[in-house]
C-alpha cells in the first residue's frame, strides 16, 4: 500500500512539472541557451543561429540569445542578418550595450 501511495506521489510530482512547464515555457531557456552556447562554441553556427531563435521565441527579450545569433551570423558572413539582429535586440532590451556595438555583432572573423 505505501510503495502505490509512492507512485502515485511521483506519478503526481511529474505531471504537476510538465503542467508547469506548459504554463511558463520561459522555463525552458537556461537549458536551450546552454545547448545554443555548445552549437556556438562547436562552430555550428546555422544550428546555433536556429537555436536562439527558439530562445527568442520563448523570451522575446533575452539580450544574450540576440547578441549571440548576431555573431554566429557574422561569423557565417551575414552581415546584413547581423545587424537586423543587434537592431532587434537594441528595440526589445535598449539596456543591453553589446547590442549598441554592431561591430562588435558583425565582426567579419
Amino acid at each position: 500500500m505505501i510503495n502505490l501511495f509512492k507512485k502515485i506521489t511521483i506519478l503526481m510530482l511529474i505531471i504537476s512539472s510538465f503542467s508547469a512547464l506548459a504554463n511558463n515555457p520561459q522555463m525552458l531557456v537556461p537549458e536551450m541557451l546552454e545547448k545554443c552556447q555548445k552549437l556556438f562554441k562547436a562552430k555550428h553556427n546555422d544550428q546555433a543561429i536556429n537555436c536562439y531563435n527558439e530562445v527568442i521565441k520563448l523570451d522575446p527579450k533575452h539580450e544574450e540569445a540576440y547578441f549571440n545569433k548576431g555573431l554566429a551570423q557574422g561569423i557565417l558572413g551575414k552581415y546584413q542578418e547581423a545587424t537586423e539582429t543587434c537592431n532587434a535586440a537594441i528595440k526589445y532590451v535598449p539596456n543591453y550595450a553589446k547590442s549598441y556595438s554592431t561591430e562588435a555583432c558583425t565582426k567579419k572573423f
